[in-house]
């Protein structure tokens, strides 16, 4: 069942709600972080222009073809896996939430993974990620149903002291720990932390810089009810207030109603198996001039094509074509089904081929490729 549900996504035939086949929903995103590497991969080769260990593997990830195709495939597990999102999503959160899922897999697999082979110096205390702790008090979280906010009213005054931030800190780790399973606590904490905030950002397809105003960002992690090994974690920023914004990273600022706003919402599900699924990603951008709502199409990038060329008539009708196609689409299918059977060993959590010159890394949030 599976095997023909992968098929599906893979097809051009098949009943998909989209314009762009899901192949080249993919392609197009690994496309833009291979294109962003190669630029940098020019910048870093002029003089005295500095680079490190953890850019390098970083841009290894897209420019070395047999990380990027195993990474495309597990982009397109993803969507096999979470079929609903296929048809409740638009094109471009459905882009966005395949960008997300790649971005939180690669944080993921990093934690496993050497220190010469990261892309961050994260470090962890039981567990938890140090990242995490600092951010802490300057969030709102909800465990559980339960809310804990530092910087709420009648505690903003004192959200700066050393030792009311580090008894809430303490606080909301433990209720992160009843509702976690141990397997999926550094996973959780690394998402809750600008690492995942990150993540939704470059997901994001907005495209517009703000001046003034506060930012909101807000986490919610639950059992999934559906799933007793695995939690629920929501991760939402909220931009109001400010009266100058700037598209495209120009030079020109324009002006805005201060009832301006922008949200960005995704909804990831995370199991003991390894799995990191997106199964919501909701952006909601309400700029206004005038009183009048500028349109969205307007506010955020084009949706990224690939250029996938056409199979020859030929291809499609050999048996020795056929027979590659098959292969291709079972190692992928494979990718799949495996790590849901049993727990992801660390060893496996990049699940790379070893080769010459093979260098298993990812695109961390800080620092990324710009």
């Amino acid at each position: 069942m599976e095997l023909a549900e992968l098929e599906a996504l893979t097809s051009r035939t098949a009943a998909w709600p989209h314009d762009v086949p899901a192949a080249e929903l993919i392609a197009a995103f690994f496309g833009s972080l291979t294109e962003a590497a190669r630029q940098e991969q020019e910048r870093v080769s002029l003089p005295y222009v500095c680079d490190t260990n953890a850019r390098r593997n970083r841009r290894d990830t897209y420019l070395n073809s047999r990380t990027r195709t195993h990474w495309e495939a597990r982009a397109l597990c993803h969507l096999a896996r979470c079929k609903d999102i296929a048809v409740t999503l638009s094109t471009e959160a459905l882009y966005s939430a395949v960008a997300m899922q790649h971005l939180l897999e690669l944080d993921v697999a990093d934690l496993s993974l050497p220190s010469e082979s990261r892309c961050s110096d994260d470090s962890f205390i039981c567990g938890v990620n140090n990242q995490f702790l600092l951010d802490a008090p300057r969030c709102r979280y909800t465990v559980d149903s339960e809310v804990f906010h530092l910087a709420a009213k009648g505690n903003a005054a004192r959200s700066n002291s050393g030792d009311l931030a580090d008894a809430f800190a303490s606080r909301l780790t433990r209720a992160i720990q009843r509702v976690t399973p141990p397997l999926l606590l550094e996973r959780v904490t690394t998402m809750m932390s600008q690492s995942g905030l990150a993540a939704l950002e470059r997901a994001s397809l907005c495209d517009l810089a703000v001046s003034g105003g506060p930012q909101k960002v807000e986490y919610s992690l639950d059992k999934d009810p559906a799933n007793p090994d695995s939690v629920l974690l929501t991760m939402q920023v909220k931009k109001t207030g400010f009266s100058e914004f700037l598209i495209n990273s120009s030079s020109e600022e324009r002006p805005c109603d201060p009832c301006s706003s922008i949200s960005k919402k995704a909804t990831v599900s995370l199991n003991v198996s390894g799995d990191v699924d997106v199964v919501d990603f909701i952006e909601d951008i309400d700029v206004r001039q005038d009183g009048i709502r500028l349109p969205v199409e307007s506010l955020r990038l084009p949706l990224p094509r690939a250029s996938v060329p056409q199979k020859p008539v030929y291809q499609e009708s050999s048996p020795l074509w056929q027979c590659v196609n098959s292969a291709r689409e079972c190692v992928m299918w494979a990718c799949c089904i495996r790590r849901k059977r049993r727990p992801m060993r660390p060893s496996e959590a990049r699940d790379v081929i070893p080769g010459p010159g093979l260098s298993r890394s990812r695109g961390r949030s800080r620092g990324e490729i710009e």
